[in-house]
């Protein structure tokens, strides 16, 4: 959750999460008023609630600092990316086609194509081309139409 906090670019997360974790915190320390220390098994309960929140906030505590170390990082290498492919005022115009060439792109960058085999593949037209059930299908022929 720390992580969902950090590289959230939404100021109602970052305002409404401490909210609910302050209001959960209020109903518990509401509800250790009630309760009556004398007896052992409420020291056995309160106990047990204080090392569950040591804990849980302890995660969020580690996950939030490391998320915040690394949002400059990641941020980077997502706009390296964005920058290595752009797209045209075409694309730009019909989501749809972008999202093919995006999923087109993670789908080469899955099966371990390089950089100049992506660069080419990217460049050389419509993603129709290269979907299942087009006129040619990619499969490392040199060039030429491959298939039916």
């Amino acid at each position: 959750m720390g992580v969902m906090i950090a590289w959230s670019a939404s100021p109602i997360v970052a305002t409404v999460i401490p909210l609910l974790f302050g209001l959960v915190g209020g109903a518990g320390s509401f509800s250790l008023l009630k309760m009556d220390l004398a007896k052992p098994a409420a020291q056995q309960k309160l106990q047990t609630l204080g090392a569950s929140l040591l804990a849980c906030c302890s995660a969020c505590l580690i996950t939030l600092v490391i998320a915040v170390l690394t949002s400059g990082y990641v941020r980077q290498v997502i706009e390296h990316e964005a920058r290595g492919y752009p797209l045209s005022k075409e694309q730009l115009a019909n989501p749809a086609s972008a999202i093919d060439r995006l999923m087109l792109r993670r789908r080469l960058v899955a099966i371990g194509a390089s950089d100049s085999e992506i660069g080419g593949i990217m460049s050389a037209g419509p993603t129709a081309e290269f979907q299942n059930g087009g006129g040619r299908h990619w499969q490392g022929c040199s060039g030429a139409p491959c298939g039916p």
